[in-house]
């Protein structure tokens, strides 16, 4: 039995055992309070054709109780690419594709023979840690399953940490919209039970932990991806009591989620529609306890401008804004009306905007909607726009303006569907850096419903929503047996957002001209949201660049450490 263990970029998509001949990395920057990544690949060779080897694998290194291993396991990718599309993905074919990243203690860890493993390396610094060179030993011993045949083998990856620390820079605004009901549906527990809270709150960990900072927060039930006539699991977190025509709000569910937030670290709060999507038709489906029963008193049934409902926001969101107030949030609250509105719904949205507003105050009402009419004639605060349809809004210097990306935009576009190189996904954060964006939002962190919500769907057998939605469009993490798995994919929006706070430090050294000038001169072109390098190489190749020229004050220090280990 030969064992070959090489590292490889946490970029790459480590399909077969034919990636073995291409070179590895052994050497890594990064900052303090910084998370960086890479993988160590694994592929088993013997005499006889078959065999499995499971391995024991540990890391040995002054970083351990940093890192976290996980086994890299496939995807079924059933919907890789549909409609208009371009050549830069993996493939184009149904079929397998690496995403899933299982924590290594609770994978099988097994090799085949003509096959290749891939372990997930994790290294979360903290802010406090020492500069200077580490060495992160990661050690494998595979035993063939049938004979007991042991091999021992092992990888060292240096890193080099500098002597400054990761800004938090929060400023910048990124949301990926948190599926409440789809966390109890797909764990089989009662909403807002004591196990649902629990895992909402590993969720929104997880989500904290690849650069979200804003969060949808259910006030009602949100209105999205819903078929017309259905339901999507009630998760309103206001409790609502109607009296003929009084109506008196609890908010301690509220007040819970708001302090479940503060203490995972998320600063923004998206309030949920107030009007169903594509078009503010009707109104959100919205429960309340009427003499003594529970029942549902606005949804499909009710004109989005009924008088009942209209009267009924007009108490409702003033009591809403004050509590928000009282828990110190509202400074921080963006409110939705309906989700992408097109250009024939202009008046009604304007309409509606006028109803909503004063009742909201100084805070913002922002909406992903890619038509610039509905700014020009101020119809909305901050547009979110569609990444394809975003120049003209920044070549109009439109402030603050937000990008978001979804199933419809791939065509050379920045996105993470499982059949594209990871690049793709990680160029997002420059790209928003570059056009100075003030936020992004994406629709997708755990949905796992079909289409329009008629069913839940199980995301270890469809990533497609049921065959509609590209893959990995839908969700970028997998329910485990308590808490949420993360993707590769997942770890390039971490890098990406992470990327994007670097350049914005690096500023505070050169300003801002100079970075963007490195960006395009790096890529040898106008680096643009359709236009960028198409490989893996560019993106690392610039945050070492960046981090070794801008943080100029310990260059000498780092290029003596490397000259000394190359050496």
């Amino acid at each position: 039995m030969n064992i070959s263990i090489k590292q490889f970029s946490s970029m790459e998509k480590i399909r077969d055992i034919d990636f073995m001949k291409n070179g590895h990395i052994a050497h890594m920057y990064a900052l303090k309070g910084e998370r960086i990544s890479y993988q160590v690949a694994i592929s088993a060779e013997a005499e006889k054709s078959e065999g499995t080897y499971r391995a024991a694998c540990e890391v040995e290194s002054d970083l351990k109780e940093y890192i976290k291993l996980y086994s890299v396991e496939n995807a079924i990718m059933d919907l890789p690419v549909k409609g208009k599309t371009d050549e830069y993905h993996l493939t184009k074919k149904e079929g397998l594709m690496p995403d899933l990243l299982m924590p290594l203690e609770e994978s099988d860890n097994t090799v085949s023979v003509g096959k290749i493993k891939s372990v997930y390396v994790d290294i979360n610094l903290p802010e406090d840690i020492e500069a200077g060179k580490y060495a992160v030993r990661f050690k494998a011993s595979y035993t063939d399953i049938e004979d007991w045949e042991t091999m021992d083998c092992s990888v060292v990856m240096y890193l080099f940490i500098i002597d400054a620390v990761l800004d938090k820079a929060d400023d910048f605004i990124y949301t990926e919209w948190f599926h409440t009901d789809c966390i109890a549906s797909t764990h089989n527990v009662q909403v807002y039970s004591e196990e649902h809270w629990e895992l909402i709150d590993k969720y929104m960990k997880s989500a904290v932990g690849m650069g979200v900072n804003m969060i949808l927060t259910p006030v009602f039930t949100p209105a999205l991806n819903t078929k017309f006539g259905y339901e999507r699991l009630c998760v309103q977190l206001v409790d609502i009591k109607k009296t003929e025509d009084k109506y008196s709000f609890d908010f301690s569910k509220l007040g819970r989620w708001i302090e479940l937030c503060k203490k995972n670290g998320i600063k923004y709060y998206e309030i949920s529609s107030m009007f169903t999507q594509w078009g503010l038709k009707y109104t959100p489906n919205i429960y309340a306890e009427e003499n003594n029963e529970r029942k549902r008193i606005f949804g499909w049934q009710t004109n989005g401008f009924d008088e009942e409902y209209i009267d009924f926001l007009k108490i409702f969101v003033p009591e809403l804004v004050a509590y928000l107030k009282e828990k110190e949030v509202y400074d921080n609250s963006y409110f939705h009306l309906s989700d992408e509105p097109t250009i024939e719904y202009l008046d009604v949205y304007k309409k509606a905007y006028k109803i909503v507003k004063p009742l909201i105050g100084e805070a913002k009402i922002f909406e992903a909607c890619s038509k610039k009419e509905f700014y020009d004639n101020d119809a909305m605060d901050i547009p979110v726009v569609a990444t394809d349809r975003i120049m003209p809004f920044i070549e109009s210097k439109v402030d603050p303006l937000f990008a978001y990306y979804c199933g419809a935009l791939h065509y050379k576009l920045s996105n993470r569907y499982l059949s594209m190189p990871l690049y793709r996904c990680r160029i997002i954060g420059l790209q928003l850096y570059k056009y100075n964006l003030k936020g992004f939002l994406h629709w997708g962190f755990n949905f796992y419903n079909t289409y329009r919500s008629e069913n839940p769907i199980n995301p270890y057998v469809t990533t497609s929503a049921g065959g509609i939605y590209l893959s990995g469009d839908c969700f970028i993490v997998y329910p485990g047996k308590d808490t949420p798995y993360p993707t590769l994919r997942y770890m390039m929006m971490r890098d990406a957002m992470q990327e994007l706070r670097l350049f914005k430090q690096a500023e505070k050294y050169v300003g801002r001209e100079e970075v963007v000038k490195l960006i395009d001169e790096m890529a040898d072109m106008d680096v643009t949201f359709a236009e960028y390098p198409r490989n893996n190489e560019y993106q690392i190749e610039l945050n070492n660049k960046i981090k070794n020229k801008f943080f100029f004050i310990y260059q000498l220090h780092i290029y003596l450490q490397v000259f000394l280990y190359s050496h």
